[in-house]
């Protein structure tokens, strides 16, 4: 990072302008050292999309904070790469998955997708609630729509940083 140096306060010419690009180096202490940083909503996503794949491949899910252990020990890449193939792969099965289990997976996805867009998370309950009053297709498509904006965080390369 570097802040704008005017060339009337140096000797000589020497001069900067504002830095507005943050290297991978910018980021990568960026996000080691602010609070609430990537790497934490990148964990948290995780273990939702986990989640949301083991309802619409196995018709079971497991408990979030056992994702979210494995998801500390790896760099953003490697977790983003897993969100990025659960996430297809729930988006691969739709067609098989029953109403029930689409609206407990939409619950699922849609905190993956607040948490990687907000940071924040909503009662899962209460997506399966509104998931409830929708009908399949309804349902179907909001789960689309969720999934491609978490994939969509993995494909824009932003946070492709070392950690």
């Amino acid at each position: 990072m570097l802040y704008a140096i005017p060339k009337e306060i140096t000797i000589g010419d020497y001069s900067t302008e504002w830095n507005k690009n943050l290297s991978d180096t910018d980021k990568y202490y960026a996000y080691k050292w602010y609070p609430g940083g990537f790497k934490e909503r990148i964990i948290n996503t995780f273990g939702y999309v986990k989640n949301a794949r083991l309802m619409a491949t196995e018709n079971r899910t497991e408990p979030h904070g056992g994702h979210l252990h494995w998801a500390i020990i790896h760099s953003i890449p490697v977790v983003q790469s897993e969100v990025s193939k659960d996430s297809q792969r729930t988006l691969d099965i739709l067609d098989a998955v029953n109403k029930e289990q689409l609206d407990e997976i939409f619950g699922y996805l849609k905190n993956g997708r607040l948490m990687i867009t907000t940071g924040k998370t909503e009662p899962h309950e209460g997506h399966v609630h509104w998931a409830l009053g929708q009908t399949l297709e309804v349902v179907k498509q909001e789960i689309i729509n969720d999934a491609n904006l978490v994939m969509e965080m993995k494909n824009s390369g932003l946070f492709n940083v070392s950690n």
